[in-house]
């Protein structure tokens, strides 16, 4: 994807996720409020990969 326009959606999206209205919203809900990047968030998804396909293997082999 064009790092410009991830950078674009990237900015919008922290924008909101800052908002009081945001944070009260989700508070209300019994929900946290937690912020990663992209490359944060790219680097988390692949650990969770990983480690949900270890999980996923070792099921199969019961």
């Amino acid at each position: 994807m064009d790092p410009a326009l991830v950078s674009r959606i990237e900015g919008s999206i922290k924008k909101v996720v800052d908002g009081d209205k945001f944070k009260k919203g989700m508070d209300a809900r019994g929900f946290g409020v937690a912020w990663l990047n992209h490359a944060e968030f790219t680097t988390f998804l692949s650990k969770h990969f990983d480690e949900t396909t270890k999980v996923i293997n070792a099921l199969k082999c019961k």
